[in-house]
């Protein structure tokens, strides 16, 4: 991939006034919405395209040549009806943002300018992928001044870097358990509440906390959508028909979830006070709304969030995080990569490797909390023989050697067993556990964990299915092992200094 140049750019300190143009796009676009209630047009024929629910995209803003104006608008046009009115605004924005690089080369750009364009916009990731992107769209549809020579030579310039999912390695987006309990107790202060709104912003949290839904799929809940089944034995069960947004090669748009009796009471307890406040409402009707009674929007469902992490008196919240929380906490407890995607609605594996490839972190953490007790350090000592220096190794032919994770290790320690006497078990792998191994007191043992480290990491990219991979978690008891016996040999250590 070809690297970028950083040249500095001098800005702009005054834009001209815009000139009247007209421009060749068709005068409304027909977008893609979710909701009955929603106008599925966006009147294009002036410079402002508004939407209530979407926001705006002012054209007035853009100080661009003609062309590449028109050819923006095309693009943006293109992007309404292909993909999201967010998506197409998001790309707007970015475009708009990046006019003060645009402007300091005349149109059509040659190579070397958008060479120069990309190497400024190269600090902002966003910025770089959509001009690209725009760029490849205007030269497949043949608009003068855009080739696609420029834009297959584009195409080869390596894109700023992106940690993906850097929440999720860190572990930030997860409740402590003193979190969750103080969350909990505020979702459960609305009993006997007869204020709509409060409930409603209860009731929103709740949906996150159990769901882990997106905000679009939150606000799209309507009346209809709770359903009550009976099972064999009497009891009540309940489920939610939750809007697909991702997964769009189901058949059905709607998937059922199944929520809490107490969530179901609550919901049924919100129907009930919204006919009060509003008048009754048909099923199709949604049941968040604003006080103008028409459905809430994304901004209503991060404001109810915030507002019970606030009662609960801990950092805010967001459908982001409780959608993280829920993620993680699956994964620890074991659940297949496969259905934490579906749950999340994804339509990749990909957000799902990074949860369960967070969960080894759990065995490290049990591992030191459990190493300060005397008991256990106890028990774990008699797991393998006493520690000894290499240089009392009774014989060399005793001395373990193995391949771990393609590394070879041949310093850990000496093998009680006769010379002539096999192993039945896995070397390295097993020593740990093994009452005929005598660690070297200044063996590889580091070595050996980071190496049965690297080999679950390996694992874990070829398959999600944590709960049922045996392997995975026996690599992960013997690093603790491992970390235990190389503790007890430093430990030994300093004692023999």
């Amino acid at each position: 991939m070809r690297q970028l140049s950083f040249d500095t750019f001098e800005t702009d300190t005054a834009l001209p006034a815009k000139e009247s143009k007209s421009f060749d796009i068709p005068p409304r676009v027909r977008i893609r919405t979710r909701y009955a209630e929603d106008s599925i047009f966006i009147d294009t024929s002036g410079d402002l395209w508004s939407h209530e629910r979407y926001g705006a995209i002012d054209w007035g803003k853009c100080r661009l040549d003609y062309g590449v104006e028109e050819a923006m608008r095309r693009f943006i046009w293109h992007r309404l009806a292909s993909n999201s009115p967010s998506t197409a605004h998001s790309n707007f924005n970015n475009l708009m943002n990046s006019q003060k690089v645009l402007r300091q080369f005349p149109f059509p750009w040659t190579t070397d300018n958008c060479a120069a364009i990309l190497g400024a916009l190269h600090i902002n990731g966003d910025a770089f992928l959509i001009f690209r992107t725009f760029y490849r769209w205007a030269a497949q549809k043949k608009i003068a001044g855009f080739t696609r020579e420029i834009a297959s030579f584009l195409d080869d310039f390596a894109a700023p870097e992106f940690e993906v999912y850097r929440t999720i390695k860190l572990r930030k987006s997860v409740f402590s358990a003193a979190e969750e309990s103080l969350f909990l107790s505020a979702l459960n202060e609305v009993i006997g509440e007869v204020n709509y709104f409060n409930v409603r912003n209860n009731v929103i949290a709740h949906l996150n906390w159990e769901l882990g839904l997106r905000a679009t799929q939150v606000v799209g809940i309507e009346e209809r959508h709770l359903n009550e089944v009976a099972g064999p034995s009497g009891a009540r069960y309940f489920h939610l028909a939750i809007m697909r947004l991702k997964q769009r090669t189901y058949v059905t748009s709607y998937r059922n979830r199944v929520v809490s009796e107490r969530l179901a009471a609550k919901i049924r307890q919100l129907i009930v006070l919204r006919n009060e406040h509003f008048g009754t409402q048909g099923k199709e009707w949604p049941i968040f709304v604003d006080t103008r009674n028409r459905r809430a929007n994304s901004q209503i469902v991060r404001i109810a969030i915030k507002e019970i992490c606030e009662k609960a008196g801990i950092a805010p919240g967001s459908s982001t995080f409780l959608r993280h929380n829920m993620a993680q906490k699956l994964a620890d407890q074991g659940t297949p990569g496969d259905l934490i995607s579906d749950m999340l609605d994804h339509t990749t594996k990909v957000a799902a490797l990074h949860y369960v490839a967070a969960t080894p972190a759990i065995a490290k953490i049990k591992a030191r909390a459990l190493g300060k007790n005397a008991t256990y350090k106890e028990l774990m000592s008699l797991m393998t023989g006493a520690i000894i220096d290499r240089k009392d190794a009774p014989d060399p032919a005793q001395i373990v050697r193995g391949v771990v994770a393609a590394r070879y290790i041949g310093n850990i320690g000496s093998c009680g067993l006769d010379t002539n006497t096999a192993c039945s078990k896995n070397p390295i792998y097993s020593c740990y556990t093994c009452r005929k191994f005598h660690p070297f007191v200044d063996g590889e043992h580091e070595n050996v964990i980071a190496a049965m480290r690297s080999e679950i990491q390996v694992m874990l990219d070829q398959s999600l299915d944590l709960g049922e991979n045996k392997v995975i978690l026996q690599l992960e008891k013997t690093i603790e092992h491992a970390s235990d016996v190389l503790a007890r040999c430093t430990a030994h250590g300093e004692k023999t200094q």
